[in-house]
């Protein structure tokens, strides 16, 4: 009798250590999972960009970026790119600008067709020229914003009405640097105004509550207006007829 109860004490003990032992083995086997996950590193990020703890917020998205490549998860990468460009910005390092719009050339390898990447790119490339006065730079702009409309078309625009109004904005507003840095003749001035001026048209039709986007209209009706008097051209008729309508 002795020894049975021996015995099964014996067995309850060790049954007992399996079962601590397998729960202890699981709870490690999910805190590894938890510390993979890329969401967690994302939110962690987010966190620390709100404190302005910028070089740490990059850190993390690196992480977020890290894990959701080695889960083929490529939405969350290109979203972590995304979220670390705009972070890039304000870290205290060499060619921070580069670095950002690095992050986001390598989304939109992921990504091509990526509205919020291609969107990213512009907005981040318009802040760092928008005072400066290469016209390369501004040439470059041109065509980030040219790359968002083609993926806001590809998506449907009505949908994205904000997104296509910004894109248009900043593309007539590079318009008119680039020409106005070329120092071109007063035709080809004109022609640009009006491309400009149809840019303008388009962003205040996709968004009309937007103050900016209306002034811009107004401004080119009036400086187009201007240069065909100081041309001594009559007004064209489309001219003439948006001139009435706004």
């Amino acid at each position: 009798m002795a020894r049975r109860r021996v015995n099964k004490q014996l067995l309850v003990i060790l049954v007992g250590g399996v079962i601590v032992l397998v729960g202890f083995g699981w709870g490690y086997w999910q805190g590894r999972l938890r510390t993979r996950d890329p969401q967690l590193y994302l939110a962690k990020g987010d966190e620390l960009f709100e404190k302005k703890e910028y070089k740490q917020a990059v850190a993390r998205y690196e992480q977020a970026k890290k894990w959701a490549g080695k889960r083929d998860d490529a939405e969350t990468e290109v979203l972590a790119l995304v979220k670390a460009s705009k972070a890039y910005p304000y870290v205290e390092t060499e060619n921070a600008i580069g670095m950002a719009l690095g992050k986001l050339t390598e989304a939109v390898t992921k990504d091509p067709n990526s509205v919020l990447v291609r969107k990213a790119r512009m907005e981040l490339f318009y802040e760092a020229v928008r005072d400066g006065r290469g016209l390369q730079s501004w040439q470059r702009l041109e065509q980030y914003a040219d790359d968002l409309i083609k993926a806001i078309n590809q998506q449907g625009e009505e949908e994205l009405a904000e997104e296509n109004g910004r894109a248009h904005y900043i593309r007539g507003f590079a318009t008119l640097r680039v020409v106005g840095l070329r120092r071109d003749p007063p035709s080809e001035i004109l022609a640009a105004r009006r491309e400009a001026l149809e840019f303008f048209t388009k962003a205040s039709q996709f968004m009309p509550s937007e103050v900016d986007y209306c002034k811009a209209l107004a401004t080119q009706h009036l400086e187009t207006a201007r240069q065909l008097s100081q041309m001594r051209t009559p007004l064209p008729k489309e001219d003439r007829e948006l001139s009435i309508e706004h």
